[in-house]
Order: C-alpha cells, then structure tokens, then sequence
C-alpha cells in the first residue's frame, strides 16, 4: 500500500516548509506546495491527491475557503483547513464547505497526523455509505412485492408471480384456499404465526403486524417480509376482500447489519484516537500521567453508580480519557513547573478546555465528545471557564467529569503541591456540592467511596 498523497496549500514559505517537513516526517507523500487557490485548483485536478491541506487566508479571506469547496465539491478530495485565525465569521464560512479537518496553527506533528487519518478515515466511510445508499436506491427501485387478494372470507382470489415464488405455490394451487392456511408469517419475537383477522378486518377494524416477521415457504424457506393487509372496497366504500403484501426486506436486513457492522468498526476507531490523544498529552506531562485515566475511571463510575445507561457511561469514559487533551498547547515546562505558578501561567493553563475543544470538534465523533472536554471546568454558580455557564446549561457529562477531576487532582501529586488525603478531597465537594458541583454526582461519587471505591493507580 502506497503513502498517503497530500497536496500542501499555504502562502507563508517558512510555514509552508515546517508543514511539508513533518509531513514527509510522518510518512505522507507531498505532491506538491503551491501558494494561490487557482494553483490549487489546477494541482488537484491533474494529481489527484488523497488529501488537501488548505490555508483558508490565501490571496483574499475567501480565496482558501473558494477553493476547497471546488475542490470537494467538484473534483471529490477532502479538505482539511489551516489557519491561524479563529474569528466567528470565518469559522462559520468554513464549517459551510464541509472541511474533515481543522487545524488552528501553529500546530504539532502528532495534531497534524490525526487530522489527516480521521479526514481520511472519514472520507472512505462517507463514500462507502454513498455507495450503499446507491446501490439500496436501486434495490428499492427494482424491487417486487408479493401480493394476495381474498374475497370477505379470506379465500384467495389472485397471486401475483413474486407472491407465487416466496409462498412456494402457483397460482391455480392457491385459488380458492384461506389465506390463513396458505401463507404462513411468523412473529420473529415469539415465533409464533400470525392469524390474520380476517372478519375483524373486513368489519373496518385496523390491523398491523409486528415489527419485525419473516414468511414460511411451502418449502421450509423462510424469507423477512414486511407484511401490510388493507380491505379492498368497491364504488360504494363497501368491503369486498382483502389484499395482502409481502415485501422482501431480505436486502435492507442485511444492509442494517452491515451498517451496524460498520458503525461497531467506525466505534473502535474513534475510541483508538481517543487513547493515541490520551497518550499525546501524557507523554508531555509526567506529573499527570494517568490523570485522565483515573478520572476515567472514577467518572464511569460514578455514571454507573447514578444509573446512567451505558452508552452514556461509555460516552463520559471517552471524554474523560482526553479532558486534559487541550494542554498540549500549555508548554511542559509551565505543567510541570515546581512551586507556585504565575498569575499570567494560570491563565494559559486555564485556556486548556477551549483549546481542546477546537482540537476535537471537527473529529466526526459520533457522542458530544468536543463539548464535554470545553465544559469539564465549568461550575453550577457560573463560576466556571471558559463560557461561564451554569446548571441546566452544563452537559450531565462534563458535571460528573468535573466533580472526578477534582477529586482525583486534590488526591495526587502536583508540582507545585503534595497529594491531598482522598478524604480531603471528598470534603471539598461535599462542601461545594450545589454551588460548584452537581448533588446528585457528589452523592454518588461520596458513595462509592464509602463502599470502599480506590482510584486506580
């Protein structure tokens, strides 16, 4: 398997170079470095690349943006944005065009990489599913419906050939027999058959079948249908039969399992991104290597312990695992500074969940991840960084992951202070609970302690 192409569009030469150096340092092929959007253009048509690195700020504010939506649009190649301007109007004109990657500069080797493999991840998915839907759209267009006509008795009076194929009989055969006897539709649920109410229906009653049913052939063979039985009424609005039909959904169950087989993969890929950021800002931080583990830790189970069910509780173990992700912008000598840090310090610190929030957004996560990371500092009281939001307004997810922060921080060791006795810890969310925290998520986090829960070392 060949490397990765990437076409590189920035304006800056010495920016220009840095990006091509890690590029090819991390294993892509750089096809080439141009500096205007019609250069761009002109460059993916002809070379084809995998993937097009784009500074929105070329020649005009829109020239970037201009070009990456011919390029996606017209020519097929996902786009990821560089920029080093975060101004709502231009973030707004970029999100329009669809990007599969945003990276704010300057930016690391390893934020660089990750981008590429999601947008390129992303992309193969989103032209796989494309694909499905094509081909299903077909099947839909094409596709039969087996039908039984019976008169007020429930005797068949008509069978089309498709009707013929997935019952096992012929026409002549079936003319005349109950319907009752001759098509056998099973419940999947309780594998039971299913007895059309003939007389019922006829008298104007509704009748719906079970979700889920699959049709036994003559044969033994069975086949899922989606069954429907509506009366057939005359001039007058009198009922003079029944008509039964038996559509084969055999190609929609399948195409259900395959996307669920896919989003099963697309799941475990995400969550592998999720542990490779995890390691990206401990590997920076000795001090609070396995900090965003054991919040993880505490923070599921807390989830379980409130009852959550555990698709959510698997959403807060993700999130949690990379709520610090936004310190890689912090330098490590300002992390694992000894002593007292500076006012100036503390508020670059502080710029950790907005940063990790832009570094995840544009992650096609399919659970909330981006927002739980920008709210984990935010407090009941508004008190909070960086929005200042309060109550209501605060993900249940960053709220337990908050009060788990806390705890565990107090709990370990810093830099610039010893670790905390855990019970210490404890206290000071009791005492803020309803103020900073969450009640119900410090009710539940004091009773896991009591119960005998040890954060994970």
């Amino acid at each position: 398997m060949g490397k990765k192409r990437v076409l590189l569009v920035e304006d800056e030469i010495i920016i220009a170079r840095d990006i091509y150096n890690m590029l090819i340092h991390t294993g892509y092929e750089v096809v080439a470095v141009v500096n205007t959007a019609a250069e761009a253009i002109q460059k993916a048509e002809k070379l084809k690349p995998d993937v097009v690195l784009m500074d929105i700020m070329l020649e005009s504010k829109r020239a970037g943006i201009d070009a990456a939506n011919y390029i996606y649009f017209n020519i097929g190649i996902p786009i990821i944005y560089m920029t080093s301007y975060t101004d709502k109007v231009t973030v707004e004109k970029a999100i329009k065009s669809e990007p599969f990657g945003y990276l704010l500069k300057p930016f690391e080797e390893r934020e660089l990489q990750t981008n590429i493999e999601v947008a390129l991840y992303k992309f193969q998915m989103e032209k796989k599913l494309k694909e499905r839907e094509r081909w299903l759209s077909t099947i839909l267009i094409s596709i039969r419906e087996g039908v039984v006509a019976t008169n007020v008795q429930g005797r068949v009076t008509f069978l089309n050939p498709l009707a013929e194929k997935l019952i096992g009989v012929n026409a002549d055969e079936a003319l005349g027999k109950l319907v009752n006897h001759l098509v056998h539709i099973i419940d999947e649920n309780t594998q039971k058959k299913i007895a059309i109410p003939i007389k019922a229906i006829t008298k104007g009653k509704n009748f719906t079948f079970p979700p889920r049913c699959f049709l036994k052939g003559k044969n033994g063979q069975t086949t899922p249908v989606a069954p429907l039985i509506a009366p057939i009424k005359n001039e007058h609005q009198e009922i003079t039969g029944l008509v039964l039909t038996l559509a084969n959904i055999q190609a929609q169950r399948k195409a259900e399992e395959e996307r669920l087989e896919s989003l099963e993969q697309l799941t475990q890929s995400m969550t592998g991104i999720i542990q490779a950021l995890a390691t990206t800002i401990e590997m920076r931080d000795p001090y609070t290597a396995g900090h965003q583990r054991r919040v993880a830790h505490l923070a599921s189970a807390i989830a379980e312990k409130m009852g959550l069910p555990p698709e959510k509780i698997k959403i807060i173990k993700l999130a949690a695992e990379v709520h610090d992700i936004g310190k890689i912008h912090v330098p490590a000598e300002i992390l694992s500074k000894p002593g007292k840090i500076s006012e100036v310090e503390f508020n670059l610190i502080k710029t950790h969940p907005q940063v990790g929030y832009e570094v995840l957004k544009n992650i096609d996560f399919p659970w909330p991840i981006a927002d739980i990371v920008h709210q984990h500092h935010e407090r009941l009281d508004g008190s909070g960084y960086p929005q200042g939001l309060k109550n209501g307004q605060i993900l249940l997810e960053a709220r337990i992951i908050a009060v788990a922060d806390v705890v565990e921080a107090m709990a370990s060791h810093r830099p610039y202070r010893p670790a905390k006795k855990i019970q210490e810890a404890l206290q000071e969310i009791d005492r803020q609970k309803g103020k900073l925290y969450d009640p119900k998520v410090v009710k539940a986090c004091l009773q896991l302690f009591q119960e005998g829960f040890l954060l994970c070392p």
